[in-house]
């Protein structure tokens, strides 16, 4: 076995695992997320001369990965869709036809829930029941470090569209997870 050959087996074992979480996370299928994975190593194995060691192999393969998931985003694009023909009924129960909040935002402290296990589990479960081009702004604006514009332009939408399937993502994230008991009630 060479030495490339031995260290990037060391970089399956050690970072894989981690790796397909954040794509999983990023992406939402399993499938997907699996050959995301696989592709970043497959790009490691052949850009092994390009790594010079500045950075950690895992930051190193966190970016070949990131770069990974951009492209797939723009591969599909079959779930674009018009944020316009989206039935939002959340959206109808939050807020009264003045557009003045039903239910008053109550006082929740994200790096509690962050830490909580069950939040994650829930919030997955939420992420699944959005329509995907909402999940997919979501994802991308909260969990990569992309600005709203390179999230514009990765999934090639508008700004004011960005922003309107952000909002619309964010309220039915909130009413899942307080159906959930994650978030607070009123």
């Amino acid at each position: 076995m060479s030495e490339r050959e031995r260290v990037l087996t060391q970089w399956v074992d050690a970072y894989g695992d981690r790796l397909y979480r954040q794509a999983l996370f990023k992406v939402g299928d399993e499938g997907a997320a699996a050959d995301l994975v696989q592709e970043t190593f497959i790009a490691a194995w052949q850009q092994w001369a390009h790594f010079e060691g500045r950075s950690s192999p895992s930051t190193w393969l966190h970016g070949i990965l990131n770069h990974k998931i951009i492209d797939w985003w723009r591969k599909h694009k079959e779930w674009a869709q018009d944020p316009c023909q989206e039935g939002d009924t959340v959206e109808e129960t939050l807020f009264d036809a003045r557009g003045h909040w039903v239910r008053p935002v109550q006082h929740w402290d994200p790096e509690q829930a962050c830490c909580n296990e069950a939040f994650w589990t829930w919030l997955q479960r939420c992420l699944a029941q959005l329509p995907p081009q909402q999940a997919a702004v979501f994802r991308l604006e909260s969990f990569s470090a992309q600005s709203p514009d390179a999230i514009c332009r990765t999934l090639e939408i508008k700004p004011g569209h960005f922003r309107v399937l952000l909002h619309r993502a964010r309220l039915k994230i909130r009413a899942c997870l307080e159906t959930a008991g994650i978030a607070p009630e009123d």
